[in-house]
């Protein structure tokens, strides 16, 4: 007790020196969630359903000045099965940004540390218990926002990123580096709408001997059609270049028709690396609409780029979305989210595809000032047309919820 005054009194001394709009919040939050699913692939040791606790717990530090401003976001993430125990991770996630602020500029640099299992992907929520994998991630990212005008905005970003797994003879997962570089346009030409662009360049390098060079541009508008609904719109074009190192040369080919069908054919040369280029297109476009009691949320995308040689991507996705209050204490949130990816061959001809759809519902109830006791269903349908392989699960899961204000404050 006496250590804990003797820290406050020096906090209490020290706060007259500190510089003037200085502020220190110190808050968090934690999840809890026991579910059961009963999903096949999530299911290594038995053939029944399966049951886990997944328990996140995070820490904010805030700090600001009239100038700067620096957060720190340490998070926890626990997986804990009853019988799938190969499933069981810890997780843990850092995030560091860091802020300068001036009149019409804000410099802005972030860090981010995640030490995850391959399992927690956007793709596990189908399952892939086999490639349960610790993967790290690291990245760097540097933004300068310059406002020009008062109408007229410019941001200016790059950033390096690194995927690490450990290493197991048979993983489809190989380690990866991102360099990427952007240039975002905003201009507010009314005071409902803006016109958007974004360009970006990255790199992408794996160690199995793929590069992929990748530039993507955008142009569109942000609408407030009225007061309670907007709209964004934007469309591009996605160039990629992928090159494939080879473990030994192999003929070279070339294209020619022959009665009006294209054939490859070798032209006498070798070549110890395949390059491939595509372009494709890239669309956008979300709407949200909010009302009295909540809101929803629906967007559309579609996204082509290459994966190997003469084999290019298309990925689309719909998500739609929204919560309602139903009354001061209870709250009711739906989500839709449907993915498709095909992969096209030479000429156009389809390879493979997946299709992916998800239904979640969820209700959730304030029982005291800052928990929250949550109940929700989800059900998940994965087609693949190729090998005509169907995965469906549902999920029912309860879970409690700390989300309070700070419990340590300076001003």
């Amino acid at each position: 007790m006496r250590h804990l005054v003797f820290i406050l009194g020096l906090l209490s001394i020290s706060t007259a020196a500190l510089p003037a709009g200085f502020e220190f919040d110190l808050s968090g939050n934690a999840r809890s969630r026991l579910e059961a699913d009963d999903n096949r692939r999530l299911r290594v040791d038995s053939q029944e359903v399966s049951f886990a606790t997944i328990t996140n717990a995070q820490a904010k530090l805030d700090l600001r000045t009239e100038t700067y401003s620096a957060s720190l976001r340490p998070r926890v993430r626990t997986s804990r099965f009853t019988r799938e125990t190969a499933l069981n991770f810890d997780e843990y996630y850092v995030q560091l940004s860091m802020g300068k602020f001036w009149e019409r500029a804000r410099l802005s640099l972030d860090f981010d540390f995640e030490r995850e299992s391959s399992v927690t992907t956007e793709l596990t929520d189908v399952g892939s218990a086999e490639t349960n994998l610790p993967r790290t991630g690291l990245g760097l990212n540097l933004s300068w926002l310059y406002q020009v005008t008062p109408r007229f905005q410019t941001t200016l970003s790059g950033g390096l990123n690194q995927s690490t797994f450990e290493s197991v003879p048979g993983s489809r997962f190989v380690d990866s580096d991102q360099a990427n570089v952007g240039l975002d346009l905003d201009y507010q030409f009314s005071d409902r709408t803006a016109l958007l662009f974004n360009s970006s360049a990255s790199a992408f390098s794996t160690d199995n001997g793929r590069d992929t060079a990748s530039y993507l541009y955008q142009a569109g508008l942000r609408s407030a059609l009225t007061e309670t609904f907007n709209a964004t719109v934007l469309v591009g074009q996605n160039l990629s270049r992928i090159t494939q190192e080879l473990p030994q040369p192999v003929p070279a080919t070339v294209q020619v028709l022959f009665f009006g069908t294209p054939f490859l054919v070798p032209n006498g040369n070798f070549v110890n690396k395949l390059r491939e280029s595509s372009a494709g297109r890239v669309i956008n476009v979300q709407v949200n609409k909010e009302i009295q009691r909540g809101f929803g949320t629906v967007a559309w995308s579609q996204f082509f780029s290459p994966t190997s040689q003469g084999v290019r991507a298309r990925r689309e996705s719909v998500v739609a979305g929204g919560e309602y209050d139903i009354s001061l204490r209870w709250k009711a949130q739906l989500d839709y989210a449907f993915r498709n990816q095909t992969q096209e061959g030479r000429f156009g001809t389809l390879l493979a595809s997946i299709e992916t759809h998800s239904v979640r519902s969820q209700v959730s109830y304030q029982f005291a000032k800052e928990w929250f006791a949550e109940v929700g269903y989800r059900y998940l349908r994965q087609f693949n047309p190729a090998t005509e392989d169907l995965t469906e699960s549902n999920m029912l899961f309860i879970a409690v919820r700390y989300s309070g204000d700070p419990f340590f404050r300076i001003r």
